[in-house]
């Protein structure tokens, strides 16, 4: 399913979940994630896109059935859809085309301060499923996924097959809330032999958010780095966020920062900066945020 078939397939599916919010008890509706509009300038050269990172879900007696996307109308992007069941403890199995367990968790700096930029350096940070979606023609992974609630955080599981790739992925991941921390956790095997490893530790020290995260993502041919991150609310509508990432290898090592203004409720402005090497990125975002 291309990316604009996508849209105009989830236009229909938000206009049922809000015409259904007189009856949210036998049929709940959600929408989460981010939709906004995207300018970036490098190198004196903009680009205009309309970006979206969202899941939306209809659920009637434990079923449910999921459209997603993550990337730009036009461009580079990655289609969910997904059915199935919910039950009453939080568990959740889908099939169809899941998200990959691997995505959902230990983002990287550069998806918290410029999630466009990051749809060229996937390989990174996000699943080798992801990497393919984005880079190449006819990669379609089916396959299913698995989530539940566990103590104070979660865990998911993923199998994908590539039709056509001879390729199949198994993701895991898992998240816990600790006393003034968080820690995620996620990996990721190939049947070809490979497999990707991310792991994010993040701290509260009196109202900053420190957060330390190591990547090794042999399968995406991207090498292994380690990345250091901090984030405060500056003002009661402003969050500042900043990055630093250094590989190892070849690659050039980044670093970032981000300010956040709230402009109303789920509606944010975002003012960001990147530099990779000697190239410099600078982006803006309007985006709702559900």
């Amino acid at each position: 399913m291309t990316f604009p078939r996508m849209i105009s397939a989830a236009i229909p599916l938000a206009a049922l979940i809000s015409a259904t919010a007189a009856f949210a008890e036998p049929l709940g509706r959600s929408l989460e994630g981010e939709l906004g509009l995207s300018a970036t300038w490098t190198g004196g050269d903009r680009v205009d896109d309309l970006y979206g990172d969202f899941s939306a879900k209809l659920t009637w007696q434990g079923v449910r059935a999921e459209l997603g996307a993550f990337g730009v109308v036009g461009r580079k992007h990655e289609t969910y859809v997904s059915l199935g069941y919910v039950g009453t403890s939080g568990l959740q199995v889908e099939a169809g085309a899941p998200r990959p367990a691997f995505d959902d968790f230990a983002q990287s700096g550069l998806y918290h301060v410029l999630p466009r930029k990051l749809l060229d350096r996937s390989g990174q940070s996000r699943s080798a499923l992801t990497q393919g979606t984005l880079e190449q023609a006819d990669f379609l992974p089916v396959g299913v996924a698995v989530t539940a609630p566990h103590g104070a955080g979660h865990y998911a599981l993923s199998l994908h097959d590539v039709p056509g790739q001879d390729l199949r992925v198994l993701g895991a991941g898992w998240a816990e809330d600790l006393p003034g921390a968080h820690l995620d956790l996620a990996l990721e095997v190939t049947s070809k032999g490979e497999g990707n490893a991310k792991i994010v530790y993040a701290q509260d020290l009196q109202g900053v958010t420190v957060s330390l995260g190591g990547y090794v993502m042999a399968a995406n041919g991207a090498g292994s780095a380690v990345e250091l991150a901090a984030g405060f609310d500056a003002a009661p509508k402003v969050h500042l966020f900043g990055f630093y990432r250094a590989e190892f290898g070849s690659a050039e090592n980044s670093g970032g920062m981000l300010a956040e203004f709230d402009l109303a409720p789920e509606i944010a402005l975002d003012v960001s900066a990147v530099a990779m090497g000697d190239d410099l990125t600078l982006g803006t975002m309007l985006a709702r945020r559900f």
